[in-house]
């Protein structure tokens, strides 16, 4: 028996409401865990960039420490003088660090320029009460001629969640993670 387009409608409604809740509900779901974990990441880089700079202030002159810091995986930690012609408006005015969203953990696939637009929009920012600030990641590489070299870059990418940093003060901040050394200078043309 064929039913009437009322019998049909009052059949299919409930189950197209229905289909439309169970929908909505898994798109806000997806949405929810996207961006509790984008969150995630977010307060890793805040946690990671408060620690650093905590433990550089905490640090008296002449005296040198290390410490373990989650950080955050792929982002990038770099720094900026006072006197830098580029420099992030978080920035302006003193020497500070910076961790900024952006993959550098392969040195070559980013640039100064995209470090730099990276902690614009996206990056965390601290002062430091130093004049220069330089992010020194010294990366040992080979040149198609098979010689070795050291290459200097002014941005570290963290491609791990766990860093191991050695901190010591003195009239400079030198701060080292593994073979690669991050150096802040307090005094003209240090670094």
């Amino acid at each position: 028996m064929i039913k009437g387009k009322r019998g049909w409608i009052r059949e299919e409604v409930p189950r197209i409401i229905l289909a439309v809740l169970v929908v909505s509900i898994i798109i806000y779901g997806a949405y929810l865990l996207y961006s509790s974990y984008g969150n995630q990441e977010n307060q890793k880089a805040k946690t990671f960039i408060d620690s650093l700079e905590g433990k550089i202030n905490a640090l008296e002159d002449g005296e040198s420490n290390e410490f373990t810091f989650r950080t955050a995986k792929g982002w990038t930690l770099t720094s900026y003088s006072k006197q830098d012609a580029k420099v992030p408006d978080k920035c302006f005015g003193k020497g500070c660090i910076c961790i900024c969203n952006i993959d550098c953990s392969d040195v070559k696939s980013c640039n100064v320029d995209s470090v730099l637009s990276s902690c614009q929009d996206t990056g965390y920012c601290r002062k430091i009460n130093v004049e220069n600030v330089k992010v020194n990641n010294i990366v040992l590489e080979t040149s198609l001629g098979g010689d070795s070299f050291y290459q200097n870059y002014s941005y570290k990418g963290f491609s791990v969640e766990l860093e191991r940093i050695s901190i010591s003060k003195g009239d400079k901040i030198i701060i080292t993670s593994n073979d690669e050394s991050i150096s802040v200078g307090s005094g003209a043309g240090s670094g």
